[in-house]
């Protein structure tokens, strides 16, 4: 699909907000005019985009899990799934349907969109105030590099677009922009946009659900420890930890975190609710009919990654192979063996990008890249005590050690939340893929002995770690080139 095409799917296809979403500033928009002038003529028609831009991300979902975690070593790709197997399994052709891009670009055409036209909306609606304005814009920016931090993390280089397709005549065939390049534009946003938005609301589904200052600065913080700016990562991770809203929950209250969810340590979630007909898909992919399950290789009686009995997590993130958090109701228990289904009422659970704990193991890793090792300790400490962990860490100190600990702390943490992929990719790249074997070692652990050849072979270059760009873009766009491991299709 051509890159114009994509932005115009994304602005004229507009039919919902959040979808019937869970709140009443969500209303229907009209199918055309929606780049006119005298469309933009009320904060609501501002309001109205600005949520199609949040469901718009919301259905990229399923793509989140499958580009930020089946390539790691802990969730697998199973069911009626052949192409996320094939990415599962490092078996990656340019027509798999992972390797499109559109929904992410359909989500930044949204917030294009609103960025663009927002003022309009203010110069004709008297009681549209400027303070509004920016916070609005500042949600749309947020959105934009959010999706973009999605985009850099799978291809690498993406094309850079910051303008909505307004005209057939307008050109948005265009090459890619640089990873660094995109980066640059996703901090010098997320700079913006914190200034302007909002500290909260006065919903808590806003403000879980909506970009505030603190998820804002959330992003930011992951963006920094992506771009190996520590110093900055350890700030913007600290303000939060220090200043925001959030916080870590006493062990009994851990599994609040996914159900019901929006938890005092969530910090930004994609919203779902059965109630307002917002239809969430966590519990099937995970449960009803796996799309996803844990590795055999997972939390085995000889190496079990839930080493402490008395880490909450253990009794709330996976059981028997399936991920227990978007389908539990409560911790189960094993002696005697009890588990808690939801209802079908409840079959809703939200996606978490960001929470607390996020930012506690963003700033253990940036302080340990710092080599301040005993201040990362202290930091995964706390954390591992809000678990219920008593017992000290104990790990030599120096940076792979800590390294290693912290990916563990993180599979121990966010397990079946789209992450794991992303954590070892952003490790395994620094100096110049210095750590490309811890990387290799992780992935291979899963291979069986006829396929271990073929994907050591592949996982050797670094090209291989970042997904090809689907053929239909190459067609419909004579500005891509192909990224750099593809580009001779017997390799693969």
């Amino acid at each position: 699909m051509k890159i114009k095409t994509i932005i115009y799917v994304a602005l004229m296809g507009v039919t919902m907000a959040m979808t019937t979403g869970c709140n009443e500033w969500l209303d229907v928009l009209p199918e055309d005019k929606i780049l006119k002038d005298e469309f933009w003529e009320s904060k609501e028609d501002v309001e109205g985009m600005l949520a199609a831009a949040y469901n718009a991300t919301r259905e990229g979902v399923h793509a989140m899990i499958v580009h930020g975690e089946v390539r790691g070593p802990v969730l697998k790709a199973v069911g009626n799934d052949g192409d996320a197997r094939k990415i599962d399994e490092f078996d990656i052709l340019p027509s798999n349907k992972w390797t499109k891009w559109s929904n992410y670009y359909k989500a930044i055409g949204y917030a294009n969109t609103v960025y663009k036209m927002a003022p309009t909306a203010e110069a004709n609606d008297p009681i549209f105030y400027e303070g509004e304005l920016k916070a609005y814009q500042s949600e749309a920016l947020f959105l934009r590099a959010l999706n973009y931090f999605y985009l850099v993390r799978t291809w690498g280089d993406v094309p850079l677009i910051t303008e909505p397709y307004e005209t057939d005549a307008q050109e948005f065939t265009m090459a890619k922009s640089t990873q660094e390049e995109v980066l640059n534009q996703i901090v010098a946003d997320l700079n913006q946009a914190v200034s302007t938005a909002k500290l909260s609301y006065d919903k808590l589904e806003y403000v879980k659900g909506r970009a505030t200052q603190w998820s804002i600065k959330a992003l930011l913080a992951d963006v920094y420890l992506w771009m190996d700016n520590y110093q900055k990562a350890e700030e913007v991770a600290t303000d939060v930890i220090k200043n925001g809203p959030a916080f870590l929950t006493p062990p009994e209250g851990w599994f609040s975190i996914f159900y019901p969810g929006n938890s005092v340590e969530g910090i930004f979630e994609l919203q779902f609710s059965t109630k307002y007909n917002q239809k969430g898909d966590l519990y099937s992919w995970f449960y009803q009919s796996p799309l996803f399950r844990v590795s055999l290789m997972f939390d085995t009686e000889e190496e079990p990654v839930y080493d402490d009995l008395e880490d909450a997590r253990r009794y709330g993130s996976v059981y028997f192979g399936e991920v227990y958090k978007y389908w539990g109701s409560a911790p189960f228990t094993l002696e005697p063996v009890e588990v808690f289904k939801r209802s079908d009422y409840e079959r809703d659970a939200n996606w978490s990008i960001y929470r607390i704990s996020d930012m506690y193991l963003i700033l253990a890793e940036a302080l340990t890249e710092q080599q301040k090792f005993g201040e990362a300790v202290d930091i995964l400490e706390e954390l591992r005590a809000a678990r219920g962990i008593e017992s000290s860490v104990s790990v030599s100190m120096d940076k792979v050690s800590l390294e290693d600990f912290i990916l563990q702390e993180r599979t121990r943490e966010f397990v079946g939340e789209g992450k794991e992929w992303f954590d070892l990719l952003r490790i395994a790249k620094r100096n110049n893929y210095e750590r490309k074997d811890m990387l290799m070692s992780a992935v291979l652990i899963n291979a069986s002995a006829k396929d271990l050849p073929v994907m050591k072979s592949k996982l050797t270059d670094p090209n291989s770690y970042y997904l090809p760009i689907h053929i239909d873009e190459l067609k419909n766009n004579d500005k891509l080139i192909q990224n750099p491991y593809y580009e001779d299709v017997t390799k693969i």
